[in-house]
């Protein structure tokens, strides 16, 4: 019997999208369970680290942390390299991006030093890694990040389709990246996905 799943958190794309993006590549249903920010007070105490986003997974405890569900998910529908190499490969490839774009002032609320800090970090740290990644599948003459689809290949298309909302600009210097972000919108559970999910900031 398939596993039950409720994925809680905010109804944004943030440290929960790239879960989302794996049940959809993955055709696996799931309770998409989001909590308002009037709501989350009240149900702060039902997370056990009282963080968002947390995994329910039938009866057993709850898994939290965005990269230990999103590893378990991968892992689970062979989406996490063939070996424990090539999963690493993954892993290395989602914490530099995760490390890269966190950075941005998603929260700040003065338009003029939002856009001096994005800008700052656009040009300092998001940019060079891009092009590292960029030119490296660009060498291997790779479709995919590794190699074969993973979910490292997922999150990168979340990030450069959250780029594209704000930061169009600077895609321009990474077509290989561009072009693997265009060929996995297109498999079969993500299109289907990307065609009606929630538009959000971030």
């Amino acid at each position: 019997m398939a596993p039950k799943y409720r994925l809680t958190y905010f109804d944004s794309w943030g440290r929960g999208e790239i879960t989302r993006l794996i049940f959809a590549e993955a055709k696996v249903e799931y309770e998409d369970d989001r909590v308002t920010y009037a709501e989350w007070p009240n149900r702060k105490a039902e997370m056990p680290f009282g963080q968002l986003p947390v995994l329910f997974i039938d009866d057993k405890s709850p898994l939290s942390q965005s990269g230990a569900m999103e590893r378990y998910l991968a892992t689970l529908h062979g989406i996490n390299g063939d070996n424990p190499l090539e999963a690493a490969y993954c892993e290395m490839i989602c914490s530099t991006l995760s490390d890269v774009f966190s950075k941005l002032p998603f929260m700040e609320q003065d338009p003029k030093v939002k856009a001096e800090k994005a800008k700052q970090q656009w040009e300092e740290k998001i940019v060079p890694a891009l092009k590292n990644m960029d030119k490296y599948i660009g060498e291997k003459k790779r479709e995919y990040m590794i190699g074969k689809f993973t979910y490292a290949d997922l999150y990168v298309m979340q990030v450069l389709l959250f780029a594209q909302k704000e930061y169009s600009e600077y895609l321009k210097e990474i077509p290989n990246l561009v072009a693997l972000r265009d060929r996995t919108a297109q498999r079969d559970g993500v299109k289907e996905y990307l065609a009606k999910r929630k538009d959000c900031p971030f």
